[in-house]
């Protein structure tokens, strides 16, 4: 990712409208700092991705502070409860035999995003704890990996995919979707997105399956809620109106404007729930969460919640074709 990112920082790629963007970094890094970029110790066990730019801006002596210091415990104390929840308490909630199929879908699928969280903030303490991300301008640390709410309370299934890796977003949205917006079109660009990251993240029919519907998913509700939005004039989009810029003429505090959203972010818990349960290993033989899952276990575990997400999500997508 970081050789990918250099790459297109050294050349300059055009954007969404064709225009073509001017090389972010001036001329090719000598070794050392090509080397110290690429192995950063940093960045290299738990990630995150860095682009050339910020690692250099952070290659200069940051001052050490108590804030520094309260920030990287601060974060591995969240990244601890994150982990005993994931492995102590949910689990233990998961085996109680009063709950339906899908309140335990939620359960294997909330255990599995509180592991994420586990190393989001470890990565986000190491990164901390190398020097990267002070910020001079308000004289304090503020780098982050994972926004945990707003993928727990999600508005929409892109807020979901935007939140859930933050630096991961930003590759995928610089290097890979804008450049191709513009031969794809949006839906081809999405797709060529998500297949990007299912191939960065190990290609298997299991994490491709997830990755691919989520995509989908965050399409169609995205056109669904613009064609809303219009008809309405309401603030129902897929992001959040600016204080400043909404043009709508029912602001998001109007009591059916809050129905509405509200409705979509349980929509939205519903098709969590559906794809997380496909890493759900309780009943699985150690060893095969790593190497994937075949496409008969990916097939089955949706089959026993009868494909209830992929429906829905075609029966929103009829309705947005219909408005």
């Amino acid at each position: 990712m970081k050789i990918i990112s250099l790459a297109f920082d050294l050349e300059g790629y055009p954007d969404i409208k064709g225009e073509q963007k001017p090389a972010i970094v001036s001329s090719i890094p000598d070794l050392f700092s090509y080397m110290s970029y690429c192995l950063f110790p940093g960045t290299t066990v738990f990630g995150p991705f860095l682009t050339y730019t910020d690692h250099s801006k952070f290659l200069h002596a940051t001052p050490l502070s108590t804030r520094w210091a309260l920030k990287i415990v601060s974060s591995m104390v969240v990244a601890a409860v994150c982990l005993g929840l994931s492995v102590c308490v949910l689990p233990f909630l998961l085996n109680e035999p009063q709950y339906n199929k899908w309140l335990a879908a939620y359960m294997a699928a909330a255990s599995f995003r509180y592991s994420h969280y586990f190393i989001s903030f470890l990565s986000q303490s190491s990164t901390i704890a190398s020097g990267i991300g002070y910020d001079s301008n308000i004289d304090s640390w503020s780098f982050s990996v994972v926004h945990p709410v707003a993928v727990e309370i999600p508005r929409s299934m892109s807020m979901v995919a935007t939140n859930w890796n933050l630096p991961m977003h930003k590759f995928l949205k610089n290097y890979v979707y804008k450049p191709s917006r513009r031969y794809l079109g949006q839906f081809g660009a999405v797709l060529l997105t998500f297949s990007t990251s299912a191939l960065l993240h190990g290609m298997n029919f299991q994490l491709s399956a997830v990755l691919l519907s989520l995509g989908t998913y965050a399409f169609i509700e995205s056109v669904l809620r613009m064609k809303l939005s219009k008809r309405l004039n309401a603030c129902v989009l897929d992001r959040p109106c600016s204080q400043s810029g909404c043009g709508h003429r029912h602001k998001s505090v109007e009591w059916w404007v809050v129905l509405m959203n509200s409705g979509f972010v349980l929509l939205n818990l519903f098709h969590l729930a559906y794809l997380g349960v496909m890493f759900d290993v309780t009943n699985e033989e150690p060893g095969l969460q790593e190497q994937g899952f075949s496409y008969t276990h990916t097939l089955k575990k949706w089959a026993h919640l009868n494909f209830l997400s992929h429906w829905v999500a075609l029966g929103t997508f009829i309705l947005s074709l219909i408005l």
